[in-house]
């Protein structure tokens, strides 16, 4: 019993209305119940709703885990398409290399340009966190800058190996 006449009951029956909401789960006038209590209290009576949300929740968590997974393996997918095409223009451009190609015909020099030149934008395209790929890619710019540097454009050449160079440190 509290000290302060106005921190007690003001009646018995108060007292008794108190003990009644008590008794049956209800919140009371003595002190306000903390929000976890109130929540629990509500689940409690309305169980079928909170076992439909719980389930609802739970359905709609799985179907983003589902939506994010294949979206991500999509994803995953495309880029290793990305990298086996980077791969193909690369060996292609390679081989004009290796055969002699752009030393010696003018055509095929514009068509080594044309791939090494797609091939940089589709392993641009790809993440950098690959060492590997970053080689190839600073390879392949290092190999249109000699390009540029043969046929007289110096200052593009210039940049070429500048970016070759920033893309493999």
């Amino acid at each position: 019993m509290s000290r302060s006449p106005k921190d007690r009951y003001p009646s018995t029956a108060a007292l008794a209305s108190d003990l009644e909401h008590w008794l049956a789960d209800e919140p009371v006038s003595a002190y306000p119940e903390p929000w976890s209590t109130r929540t629990r209290r509500r689940i409690r009576r309305h169980r079928t709703l909170a076992t439909g949300v719980t389930a609802a929740a739970v359905v709609a968590a799985v179907g983003l885990w589902i939506v994010l997974a294949t979206r991500a393996a999509a994803e995953r997918r495309a880029a290793e398409g990305r990298r086996r095409e980077a791969d193909a223009r690369i060996a292609e451009a390679e081989s004009y290399e290796r055969n002699g190609l752009i030393d010696s015909e003018r055509d095929h020099r514009k068509d080594a340009v044309i791939l090494l030149e797609k091939s940089r934008h589709t392993l641009a395209k790809l993440e950098a966190t690959d060492r590997l790929q970053r080689e190839r890619l600073a390879r392949v710019t290092a190999e249109l800058a000699s390009l540029d540097r043969e046929n007289g454009n110096l200052d593009h050449a210039f940049a070429m190996y500048r970016e070759a160079i920033d893309t493999y440190a």
